[in-house]
């Protein structure tokens, strides 16, 4: 898929960057496989010592059950906030272990962890008021966040609501992160934020490693951010364009 492809060739360019090698890169089908032994084994005998995954919890969860079976544990799995998952813990089981997330979210999924932050809270409480059943996930957290962003922008142009206008007050906040939902967010700079919460799957369940946090759940440096080539197809190169619609049409250039 597109999406994991581009976020794979992201994580390459990254790992570059660390001086990893890399002894094995693989694809999947979209659907699944039938069989992930041949994954495992080819893991396993490129002697990897950490995984790279980039994809949906699902997938790996079967992935992690054979690479059990096969009794090969490296020393790392490691994935983005989308593995932040129950279906990881219910589907693997006590095979989802030393499996390494990265996220900016504050932890949603422990409802005393989450109790401890109002905004997560509020989040927790909205959905189960408006949407019982409804799925808990780091998407959710992104757009609450892109939500309220928008309105506090929106309610600042006043009368005066244009694109351009949401788009000025969009970027010129310095310390967005949803009220609380997540790592604070410098948006004027349009980089990734250096502050970052570890979640780890062991044995099972989702737990906090001790990682050095030094802003509550999150450990911040500016090191934190590897600078990536955008490519030619990447970035913004008309942030508003025109609309005949627009009562006011947008200044961006073509």
């Amino acid at each position: 898929m597109a999406a994991t492809l581009n976020a794979a060739e992201r994580a390459r360019e990254s790992i570059a960057h660390l001086g990893w090698e890399i002894v094995y890169d693989e694809k999947y089908n979209a659907a699944g496989e039938a069989s992930w032994r041949g994954f495992a084994e080819g893991l396993r005998s490129s002697g990897a010592r950490g995984v790279i995954w980039v994809a949906d919890p699902g997938n790996l969860a079967a992935l992690l059950k054979s690479m059990d079976e096969i009794e090969y544990h490296p020393d790392f799995v490691r994935g983005a906030t989308n593995l932040y998952d129950t279906i990881l813990l219910s589907e693997a089981g006590e095979a989802a272990d030393n499996v390494y997330i990265s996220g900016s979210s504050y932890p949603f999924l422990d409802p005393e962890l989450a109790a401890q932050n109002p905004a997560t809270q509020q989040y927790l409480d909205i959905m189960d008021e408006y949407d019982p059943g409804g799925k808990i996930a780091d998407l959710g957290i992104a757009a609450f966040s892109a939500w309220l962003l928008f309105a506090r922008s929106a309610s600042a142009c006043g009368d005066e609501l244009t694109r351009d206008c949401v788009w000025a007050e969009v970027v010129s906040v310095r310390d967005w992160s949803g009220g609380g939902l997540h790592a604070t967010q410098d948006l004027t700079g349009r980089r990734a934020t250096g502050c970052f919460v570890e979640i780890e799957a062991s044995h099972g369940e989702f737990v906090l490693p001790d990682i050095g946090a030094n802003d509550g759940v999150y450990l911040c440096d500016p090191e934190n951010v590897i600078d990536l080539d955008p490519g030619p197809d990447q970035g913004v190169k008309c942030e508003n364009p025109a609309f005949s619609a627009d009562p006011r049409p947008s200044t961006c250039a073509p």
